[in-house]
């Protein structure tokens, strides 16, 4: 993948011969100057000894322009030294009414190779192509045309920006060459409708400059033009573009910044600044629109002076029912019969408070007491006092905060103690925690499980049988649940005629177990009967059956 070289030189200065329609205003030396073909898919075919070879990129391009060279040499009957000053002064004299076609212009393709990007061919002179291809015969027939006396025209600028309602200069210089020492008249054309052109001196030479005042009415159209310097001189005419382009007037807007936050309450500032653009001369007034309820906007000052440049203070202010959200805002400025916005993003934060609890649930003892701690974090400038209160307690469930609130500005704790009694009964309850202060209320959901001490009472079998005049063993265990710690006393009922019981003992601690013997006398009635052995203790029983049976 090859192409041809081009692009300025970091180290040598613009030559004052390489001045032609495109050639950069960067100072620096250009190349190309021309170009040769030189592709290898349609290469030079040379034989040498009988062999045929392909020739193609310099190897073959720059002997080729060589060899045309050497027929100039030939036509003028002397060498002709550096020749690329004739090329250019050809190139201008191609330009004009009278100068021969000696270049072909190469207006389309570029040298740029994967990995590298190079230059686009175009219009005129470029760093892909130079000046173009060259015709051999004009060339050859033309060469006096450029060798002669001759001069060209160059603007310090190839390109200028200019204002309606105001102006912008160039600088156009005379380079003489082969004894060229004819004043030249300039004068300037193509100019659209509004734009001007007044020179320094009519008369240009080549020791001193003139100055190109380009000037735009106010009522000039915006857009781009090309306007053509012509210096005329010696019997010689050459010309110089300049693209021109009309700057309308306008402004921007910025503000210092995109988003914006502000507390319900209070109020938040950023500033809005403008700059004029293309001899913008009016001033600019501000609005805002967008704003959510509750928000308002003001501008100090309200509108930027004349010839607007300036800033003014945007002050957002938030009242304290104002509610939260993200509000996308509209900020416009206003001014010479122009509009320019920009969006604003607006965050309103209502004042309020966060209520946690250390933990979500607890368990109690009927009879007993838990605690919870509450902690309440102010946010978004929260600064109240907060009310603490509790709802969903059982009969018989007592709470006691301490402290009794949180105090200003919304951060604290504060230790809920829930008391329950004897007699609640053991299941889960779901209680409420409610904060109140500025205006919230937040509240915390707890849950609550009462247990209640309690105990199990087991037997060893469920069924005794007992022969008449005999006795029959069974053991009674009883477990204590849920921590309770009360004696256990123990009876039996239910027994048949001649039929006694005893426990050992009779009464024993929460967990342990007795020896429960049933006995029947010689006359005990015959038969199956079920008995309710029952245990009881802290104001609680429990009780099993048992078949007796006595045979």
């Amino acid at each position: 993948m090859w192409a041809g070289g081009g692009g300025a030189s970091i180290v040598y200065r613009k030559p004052g011969w390489q001045a032609a329609p495109g050639v950069p205003a960067d100072g620096m030396r250009d190349v190309p100057d021309v170009a040769m073909h030189g592709s290898i898919q349609d290469a030079y075919v040379v034989e040498v000894q009988g062999k045929v070879f392909y020739a193609s990129g310099t190897s073959a391009a720059a002997p080729s322009l060589a060899s045309v060279m050497a027929l100039v040499n030939e036509h003028a009957g002397a060498a002709q030294g550096n020749a690329n000053p004739v090329f250019y002064a050809l190139a201008n004299q191609q330009l004009s009414a009278n100068g021969a076609a000696v270049f072909h212009d190469v207006t389309s393709g570029n040298n740029s190779v994967p990995g590298l990007t190079g230059f686009n061919a175009g219009a005129g002179y470029d760093e892909a192509t130079g000046l173009g291809s060259v015709d051999a015969s004009l060339l050859v027939n033309h060469w006096k045309d450029g060798s002669n006396a001759n001069f060209t025209l160059t603007p310090n600028v190839s390109s200028i920006s200019v204002s309606a309602g105001s102006s912008a200069a160039a600088t156009i210089t005379l380079t003489a060459r082969g004894g060229f020492a004819s004043p030249v008249t300039l004068t300037a054309s193509g100019m659209p409708t509004g734009i001007t052109v007044r020179f320094s001196s009519s008369t240009l030479t080549s020791s001193t400059p003139v100055s190109a005042t380009i000037s735009a009415a106010a009522s000039t159209m915006a857009g781009t033009s090309t306007v053509k310097i012509t210096g005329t001189g010696g019997g010689l005419t050459r010309t110089a573009p300049i693209a021109v382009t009309v700057v309308a007037p306008n402004f921007t807007l910025t503000p210092s910044a995109a988003s914006a936050t502000v507390a319900a309450g209070s109020s938040t500032a950023i500033t809005v600044s403008a700059a004029a653009l293309g001899g913008f001369k009016s001033a600019i007034s501000l609005s805002m629109s967008g704003l959510p309820k509750g928000v308002t906007a003001s501008f100090t000052p309200a509108s930027i002076a004349s010839p607007g440049n300036g800033t003014s203070t945007l002050t957002m202010s938030a009242s304290s029912s104002a509610g939260s959200g993200i509000s996308t805002l509209t900020l416009r400025g206003t001014g010479g019969g122009l509009t320019r916005t920009q969006a604003l993003s607006l965050t309103v934060m209502v004042p309020t408070f966060a209520l946690t609890a250390n933990a979500a649930s607890a368990t109690v003892t009927a009879g007993g007491a838990t605690t919870f701690t509450l902690n309440a974090v102010a946010v978004n400038g929260f600064k109240s006092a907060i009310a603490l209160a509790v709802s969903g307690l059982p009969k018989g469930v007592t709470a006691k905060f301490a402290p009794t609130s949180i105090a200003t500005p919304g951060n604290g704790s504060s230790a809920l103690t829930v008391t329950t009694a004897a007699t609640t009964p053991g299941e889960t309850y779901s209680l409420n925690v409610t904060g109140s202060g500025g205006g919230v209320t937040k509240t915390q959901a707890l849950s609550l499980t009462v247990i209640v001490p309690s105990f199990s009472l087991t037997l060893g079998g469920t069924k005794v049988i007992v022969a008449r005049g005999g006795s029959m063993p069974i053991t009674v265990t009883t477990v204590a649940v849920n921590g309770f710690t009360s004696a256990i006393t123990l009876s039996v009922s239910g027994l048949p005629k001649g039929v006694t019981a005893s426990f050992a003992p009779a009464s024993m601690a929460s967990n342990g177990s007795s020896k429960l013997t049933l006995k029947a006398a010689p006359t005990a009635r015959v038969g199956t009967s079920i008995l309710t052995v029952t245990g009881t203790g802290g104001g609680i029983s429990k009780t099993q059956t048992l078949s007796l049976a006595v045979q």
